[in-house]
């Protein structure tokens, strides 16, 4: 194999081979959009309301829209400061954070949504891309 640019094997600094293969990878039925953030407003969690051009043809942009101001209105929820959250850091704080294993943070009660509306999301869509189930 000298003088080939084999991926199956290679040298390694030691002198000893490794074998591996790379296997192409399949998007035939899977793919993913990223969504970039939205810092006009600081460092929180925002995501900008630009429909991105992956979706056209896939998605309604109001729908997408909707979607994106939905998940920009719970972050914003979880995100503002408050007595709960105040509290919750001052406990955090006193018992060296040892709190958090007997208890969840207002900010994942709070984002706890977003895993499911993802879920609810995903599955209608993949049944009929045109559709989504989210009401604003």
């Amino acid at each position: 194999m000298e003088g080939s640019h084999s991926s199956m094997a290679q040298n390694n600094a030691n002198g000893k081979g490794t074998s591996y293969a790379y296997a192409p990878v399949s998007t035939s039925s899977r793919y993913a959009v990223f969504i970039e953030r939205d810092y006009t407003q600081g460092i929180q969690v925002r995501f900008q309301e630009k429909f991105p051009a992956e979706l056209d043809g896939k998605m309604d942009p109001a729908t997408f829209q909707s979607i994106i101001q939905r998940l920009n209105e719970i972050y914003d929820d979880a995100e503002s400061p408050n007595c709960a959250t105040a509290w919750e850091n001052c406990v955090g704080c006193c018992t060296c954070y040892l709190a958090f294993i007997f208890m969840e943070s207002r900010y994942n009660k709070v984002t706890t949504p977003i895993n499911f509306f993802h879920t609810l999301i995903t599955r209608s869509w993949r049944k009929k891309p045109s559709s989504c189930p989210w009401s604003v």
